[in-house]
């Protein structure tokens, strides 16, 4: 019986070149796709929420898979655990209707970026920015709330397309601070390529003066032509929750 099924993952990006199937270095799709086809028996193609870049990590990245097959998904989740890369984890696998799109109806993304001030940690490198410079975190604070609402985009990704697709909401967009290390986290109704890495990176060099408010004001909206050229390494980065509507 052919049936859609959506999991949700949690993966740590070190050693992958991403979510999506590249042609030279491994992927974490590839060994999802040939783990769940080994248990299932069949050639299976999985549909990723979003694409992640290189070193990129993730808590709740979501997937979906059609696939024929009667085995409990239970039985499938404990066999996936066993066989998968040891930076892969299924935190849930479940049945869906056939309507189901993990990429194109999701309502809300969460992602998480974390910085480390000053000294580094060797415990931490994979998982955060070391910033070694110093930095106001008071200024960066402040300009949070600029890009809070609809804004154009088009200044903070890579992405070369027309106008309206730059359109993108922000939700929440919050810092916290535990000594050394400052998380952000951001909610948005999507997020264009290098979007968070660009705004992260444009708020470091706020905080070391490299950059005025005004300047990112201006950015947004298109107020300002060109692209801003600060962009955040990709180890602090985590996707942590892909919501969907019910």
């Amino acid at each position: 019986m052919k049936q859609r099924l959506v999991g949700q993952l949690m993966f740590k990006g070190t050693t992958f070149q991403g979510w999506q199937t590249q042609q030279q270095g491994q992927s974490v799709q590839e060994h999802v796709e040939k783990t769940l086809s080994q248990i299932l028996n069949q050639p299976i193609q999985v549909y990723g929420a979003s694409r992640t870049d290189a070193g990129v990590h993730a808590r709740g990245f979501m997937f979906h898979v059609d696939a024929i097959t009667t085995i409990p998904t239970a039985k499938i989740l404990t066999g996936f655990n066993r066989m998968i890369d040891p930076n892969i984890y299924l935190v849930s696998l479940k049945k869906v209707p056939a309507t189901f799109e993990a990429r194109y109806q999701h309502s809300k993304k969460t992602y998480t970026y974390q910085i480390l001030m000053g000294e580094r940690d060797p415990f931490l490198q994979d998982t955060v920015m070391h910033v070694p410079q110093a930095m106001s975190v008071n200024k960066i604070r402040e300009a949070l709330p600029c890009f809070l609402g609809e804004h154009d985009f088009r200044n903070f990704t890579t992405k070369k397309e027309d106008g309206a697709d730059f359109l993108r909401t922000i939700f929440a967009f919050k810092l916290t601070q535990a000594g050394r290390l400052l998380k952000f986290t951001i909610v948005g109704n999507g997020f264009m390529t290098y979007m968070v890495r660009i705004i992260i990176g444009t708020l470091i060099a706020l905080g070391q003066e490299k950059i005025s408010l005004e300047t990112i004001q201006e950015s947004l909206d298109n107020k300002r032509k060109g692209p801003l050229s600060f962009k955040a390494e990709p180890q602090g980065l985590c996707l942590e929750k892909v919501r969907y509507e019910k």
